[in-house]
C-alpha cells in the first residue's frame, strides 16, 4: 500500500488511484489535493514519486512573482512633506550697518530709498503745516506729529519689518488660524444643535422644585446670536486654494506701498527690497524671484496682481456678509385722480 499525489491510500501495488489513472488515460493532469498539514510526509510518500511543492511554499513564489512583474504598476508612495524653508532674519541694528554696506550710491535701489524718504517728508511738511494751521484757528494746543527730519530713520524701520522673510512664522500662525477657525465652526454645530434642544422645551425649565418656570428665551437668543457670529467670521476668513507661503509673498505688502504710494518704479522697487533682503542675510539664490529678469517675466506683478484681486475678493464678501441697508423709499402723497 502507498499514498497517491492526491492524497488518498492505493490499494495494491499501483502509484496511482483510480481517479488519477482515469484522468491520465483522458490526457488531463492530474491534481494533488491539499492535505491539512501541508504536503505528503516524506515517509509516507512512495519511492521513486518527485515531492510536490508545500502550498505555503507556491503562495510565497507567486507573491514574489507578482512584486517582481507588477512593480511598475504598485501604489506610488506618499511624497514627503514639502519642507519650509528657513531664511535667515537679523534685528533692526545689524541688518541697518549691514544695508549701509550693501547700499551702493547711483544705483536703482540708491534712487528708490531716496525717492521714498522725500515722499514720507513732504508728506510729514504738509500734515505739520495743516496742524499748525488748525493750532492758530481753533486756539488749540499743538499735536505732537512726525517730524520731516526724522523720515530716513523711520522709513528705514519700515523696510527692515517689510522685509523680513519670516515664512516659517507667517505658516505657523496660518495654521494656528486655521485650526482655531475648524474648532469655531465645530462650536458652531453644537449651539445649533442646543438650540434645537432649548425650542423643543417650549423655552421653558421648571426648577427642580416643581414650582417655578424658568424661560430659556434669553438662552435661545445668545445661542443664535453664537451661531449667527461664527457664521459671519468663517464667511470672512475663510479662503479657498490657499497657496504655500513664499518669499515673494512676504514683501507683497511692501511691494504695493512703495509702487502705489511713493511712486518708485518697478525697478527701483525691486532692487531696493533685493538690497533689503540681503542685508538680513539671504543668499543670490533666495532673492533671485527679485532680479532683473525675474522682473521682466512678471513674477513679482502676478504677486501684485494677486494680491489686488485677493483685496477685492475681500471687499465683495464683506459685501455680501454685511449688506448695505437700503434706503425706505419717502412716502409720496398720491394724487387724486380726475374724475
Amino acid at each position: 500500500m502507498g499514498i497517491c499525489k492526491c492524497g488518498k491510500k492505493l490499494v495494491g501495488r499501483g502509484t496511482q488511484c483510480r481517479r488519477c489513472t482515469a484522468l491520465n488515460e483522458l490526457g488531463l493532469k492530474a491534481l494533488a489535493a491539499p492535505s491539512k498539514h501541508g504536503d505528503v510526509p516524506e515517509s509516507r510518500r512512495p519511492p521513486g514519486t518527485p515531492a510536490a511543492p508545500s502550498g505555503n511554499s507556491q503562495r510565497t513564489d507567486d507573491r514574489q512573482q507578482a512584486r517582481a512583474s507588477g512593480g511598475a504598476n504598485t501604489k506610488p508612495s506618499r511624497s514627503p512633506r514639502q519642507v519650509i524653508p528657513r531664511y535667515p532674519q537679523r534685528d533692526f541694528s545689524a541688518w541697518k550697518s549691514a544695508f549701509n554696506i550693501t547700499l551702493v550710491s547711483g544705483t536703482k535701489a540708491w534712487k528708490g530709498l531716496n525717492k521714498w524718504i522725500r515722499s514720507v517728508a513732504e508728506h510729514r511738511a504738509s500734515l505739520a503745516a495743516f496742524f499748525v494751521s488748525c493750532d492758530i484757528a481753533f486756539g488749540s494746543e499743538p499735536v505732537h506729529h512726525a517730524k520731516p527730519e526724522d523720515a530716513r530713520g523711520d522709513v528705514l524701520k519700515m523696510l527692515w519689518n517689510g522685509s523680513i522673510p519670516n515664512v516659517i512664522e507667517r505658516t505657523d500662525v496660518a495654521r494656528s488660524d486655521k485650526q482655531f477657525l475648524e474648532q469655531m465652526e465645530k462650536l458652531k454645530g453644537w449651539v445649533e444643535e442646543f438650540a434645537i434642544k432649548v425650542e423643543r422645551r417650549n423655552t421653558f425649565l421648571v426648577s427642580q422644585d416643581r414650582v417655578l418656570p424658568v424661560r430659556l428665551h434669553d438662552v435661545l437668543e445668545a445661542c443664535i446670536h453664537l451661531s449667527t457670529s461664527i457664521a459671519t467670521v468663517s464667511a470672512l476668513v475663510r479662503r479657498k486654494n490657499m497657496q504655500p507661503l513664499k518669499l515673494t509673498d512676504c514683501c507683497r505688502n511692501l511691494v504695493w506701498e512703495l509702487e502705489t504710494n511713493h511712486g518708485l518704479s518697478q525697478a527701483e522697487c525691486h532692487a531696493l527690497i533685493k538690497c533689503a533682503l540681503r542685508s538680513h542675510g539671504c543668499t543670490p539664490e533666495q532673492v533671485a524671484p527679485f532680479d532683473t529678469g525675474s522682473v521682466q517675466r512678471g513674477t513679482i506683478r502676478a504677486k501684485k496682481a494677486a494680491f489686488i484681486r485677493d483685496v477685492r475678493n475681500s471687499y465683495d464678501v464683506i459685501t455680501q456678509v454685511f449688506p448695505t441697508p437700503k434706503q425706505p423709499v419717502p412716502d409720496v402723497p398720491m394724487k387724486k385722480s380726475p374724475q
